[in-house]
C-alpha cells in the first residue's frame, strides 16, 4: 500500500474552495488553487496500489504530484497508512471585516502586580529569541511540548489579569508586539498554570490576511470573539 502526507512542518485548512498551507520552517503561507486542492484531498485519501501491485492512476496523476511537491506541500516520501492531515471543508467564509490588531495606550490602565509583570516580560522575551533564533517551527514545537493530560480548564475570565499584564509588558518591550508574539507569549503563560489553552491562527483570502489569537475554555481571549467564525482556522495547538 502506498499513500502520500503532507509535509510534517505542513499545516492545511480549506478556505471557501481553495486551501491554504502554512509552511512553519519558511515562515510562509502556500495558496493552493481549486483545481490542485482537489486533487491534494485525493491524493491524501486514497490508496494507489492494488494487492497486485498494479497502480490506479488517474489521468495527470503524475503531472499533479510534481506540482504539488514543487509548491513544498507534498512529501516525497510515501507512506502505508492514509495521512491524517486532510483538510475538511467548512462553511463559506467572508472574511474579517477588520484584524488590524494592535496594542493601545487604553490597556495598560488595568493595575498588574510587579511580578505578574514580569512573568509576562520574560514570556515575550522567550517568544522573541525562540523566532529569532530559531524560527516559527520551533516556537510551535515549544507550544506542543506544553501538552499534558494533567492540565485543567479554566474559565476565559481567569486570563484577563494575565492579558493586562502582558499588555503592560509590551509597552515596556523595545520590540513592537504583533498578534503572533502576544498570542504565543499569553499561551505560555497559561501553559506555565497548568491551564489549557490554545494558540490559534487564522487565514482568508481576497485579500489574504493572517491572524493569531488565544482560545480558552471555548473562547477568544482580549480579542474579536468572531473571530473563528470569519476565518479558517488553520494551526490550533497544543490541544
Amino acid at each position: 500500500m502506498a499513500y502520500f502526507h503532507v509535509r510534517q512542518d505542513i499545516y492545511l485548512v480549506y478556505y471557501n474552495m481553495k486551501i491554504v498551507a502554512l509552511d512553519l520552517r519558511k515562515n510562509r503561507y502556500i495558496i493552493v488553487p481549486e483545481s490542485a486542492a482537489q486533487s491534494l484531498q485525493n491524493l491524501l485519501c486514497t490508496n494507489f496500489e492494488t494487492n497486485g501491485g498494479n497502480n490506479l492512476k488517474p489521468q495527470g496523476f503524475d503531472y499533479q504530484v510534481r506540482e504539488l511537491q514543487k509548491l513544498g506541500v507534498l512529501s516525497a516520501e510515501k507512506y502505508d497508512s492514509p495521512c491524517p492531515k486532510v483538510p475538511k471543508r467548512g462553511k463559506l467564509l467572508t472574511g474579517a471585516s477588520n484584524i488590524d490588531w494592535r496594542i493601545s495606550s487604553s490597556h495598560i490602565g488595568t493595575t498588574s502586580s510587579k511580578k505578574l509583570l514580569i512573568q509576562a516580560y520574560y514570556q515575550l522575551l522567550k517568544v522573541y529569541f525562540i523566532l529569532k533564533v530559531f524560527g516559527f517551527y520551533s516556537l510551535i514545537k515549544s507550544v506542543k511540548k506544553r501538552q499534558s493530560s494533567s492540565f485543567f480548564e479554566r474559565n476565559p475570565e481567569d486570563f484577563s489579569a494575565l492579558a493586562a499584564a502582558l499588555n503592560k509588558a509590551c509597552f515596556y518591550f523595545p520590540v513592537k508586539t504583533k498578534c503572533l508574539e502576544w498570542s504565543a507569549a499569553l499561551v505560555f503563560m497559561g501553559l506555565a498554570r497548568r491551564w489549557k489553552c490554545n494558540l490559534e491562527v487564522g487565514v482568508q483570502l481576497l485579500p489574504f490576511k493572517a491572524h493569531a489569537w488565544v482560545k480558552a475554555g471555548g473562547a477568544i481571549i482580549a480579542d474579536n470573539p468572531k473571530l473563528s467564525d470569519e476565518l479558517s482556522v488553520i494551526l490550533s495547538e497544543p490541544y
